[in-house]
């Protein structure tokens, strides 16, 4: 973990350092403070060539919400890319999502998350060291 700071409890969105942006966090809460996120991704540690799934349960003033806009985009800052394959997002209901996809290479990588729902547009940024 990189230390405490205020990420703990707020996810980072523009102008991010890798210090800032929570490492495999349970939760978070949104740049605007819209949304908290409870986030879990299998298999942890993810690994390069392995499909992981993200799991997202979304909530806005203690409630879930559902029917949400995610755009997610994995970024690997070190080489200045995404993903050179197809990310999948679905709604499982009562504000879970789930979005799959395959990390390329081992590194580490910051995941953009974008909500667009009822209660606004907001983001957070989350990383994950993929083996």
């Amino acid at each position: 973990m990189r230390g405490l700071g205020w990420w703990a409890l707020a996810g980072c969105a523009t102008g991010c350092t890798a210090e800032t942006i929570p490492l495999d966090p349970a939760s978070v809460t949104t740049r605007d403070g819209i949304y908290r996120l409870h986030l879990a991704l299998e298999p942890s540690p993810p690994a390069a060539g392995v499909a992981v799934s993200l799991s997202l349960e979304v909530q806005a003033g203690g409630a879930s919400v559902e029917g949400a806009q995610l755009d997610i985009e994995p970024w690997m800052p070190a080489h200045d890319h995404g993903l050179t394959g197809t990310l999948v997002t679905t709604e499982r209901g009562d504000g879970g999502y789930l979005a799959e996809w395959i990390f390329p290479m081992a590194g580490y990588w910051e995941v953009r998350i974008n909500i667009d729902g009822d209660a606004g547009e907001d983001d957070a940024t989350v990383a994950y060291e993929v083996e």
